[in-house]
């Protein structure tokens, strides 16, 4: 009946008018009168919906009347299927219950290899990156706790360039040791990896960050306020090799480095380049080998960054006014 009504109308705006009629019931229930019962379906719309409609589904207004009147009773009642995709916890939900597969993935930004020097693109073949590994991995998040991810990383077999979600690792041709370049971008991912196998909301890691800068928190308080303020934690599943997730302070300043040094890139419109080898690591002092120690991964950004900043990166160092400013001539000079 609804593709007899509405022939012209294309798959992503019913699918959008649906979602979005799911989500504005109660709006269209309090604009009708008190003798209406909750439980009995809308038989219009109001004239404000109708409007907010039309604009975000790009429909006509007898599109509206005609979609609602194929759907009202599926929205107004509800669903067992549609049901399945109304939030991120249900979605997971019908992932584990129907596939044994968890919904929340984390993935390389770019399914092709970026090196410019790599042949595939020199030679104009974009191929799709296809050396995939999957890792097991933990998700902070801000508003579920700790999750569990699976994290996958893109190896190119043309150059062997190895992509992971926010960065890729190549080897130095000068040096022959391997650098972790994170990508440019003009905003920060919202996902940032700490360590091999966590990873941390990019806003969790700021509101970290603010309560270091404003209240002055220390990094231990950080953990102990996220762990307190967990109402219930999502239980991993059994074959998950992290059944206890622990958040440490290492990893509250190391996302504090991260997103300071993208936000400084971003700025300077360049690219944060790290040590990823062990060869360019800091040396430990209690071993004979140069051993990578993730505390010293970020030294030499964050002095480059500095150096930058005190050379050029504050304006006010060349500010010359007359009120601040006194020239004195002396012998001419």
């Amino acid at each position: 009946q609804l593709g007899q009504d509405i022939p012209n109308l294309l798959l992503p705006q019913l699918v959008t008018f649906v979602h979005f009629c799911t989500h504005l019931k109660n709006n269209i229930l309090l604009l009708y009168p008190s003798t209406h019962p909750p439980t009995q379906t809308a038989p219009y719309l109001p004239e404000e919906t109708r409007l907010f409609l039309q604009r975000s589904c790009s429909m006509r207004d007898e599109d509206v009347e005609a979609c609602w009147d194929a759907v009202k009773d599926v929205v107004w009642q509800g669903d067992e299927v549609l049901n399945q995709v109304k939030d991120e916890m249900s979605i997971q939900s019908a992932f584990l219950k129907y596939g044994g597969v968890l919904f929340r993935h984390i993935w390389p930004s770019t399914s092709t290899c970026i090196n410019p020097d790599c042949q595939y693109v020199v030679d104009k073949k974009p191929l799709k990156l296809q050396g995939a590994s999957e890792l097991q991995g933990i998700l902070f998040t801000l508003d579920k706790g700790p999750i569990a991810v699976r994290v996958h990383h893109f190896t190119c077999y043309g150059c062997k360039w190895i992509y992971h979600h926010d960065y890729h690792v190549m080897r130095d041709k000068h040096t022959e040791q391997s650098r972790r370049l994170y990508y440019k971008c003009d905003v920060i991912p919202d996902i940032i990896q700490v360590t091999t196998h966590y990873y941390i909301e990019t806003r969790l890691a700021r509101m970290w960050r603010n309560s270091m800068l404003y209240s002055w928190t220390s990094a231990t308080n950080c953990v102990s306020i996220y762990n307190g303020s967990i109402l219930s934690r999502q239980p991993m599943p059994s074959e998950w090799g992290i059944q206890e997730p622990v958040l440490q302070p290492e990893h509250i300043y190391d996302s504090f480095k991260i997103i300071s040094l993208l936000e400084y890139h971003i700025s300077t419109n360049s690219q944060l380049d790290v040590p990823h080898s062990v060869k360019r690591a800091h040396r430990d002092a209690s071993s004979s080998h140069d051993t990578l120690i993730q505390a010293h991964r970020f030294d030499e950004a964050m002095e480059r960054a500095n150096e930058h900043i005190h050379q050029v990166g504050q304006p006010e160092l060349n500010h010359r006014c007359a009120k601040c400013v006194r020239i004195i001539e002396e012998n001419g000079k």
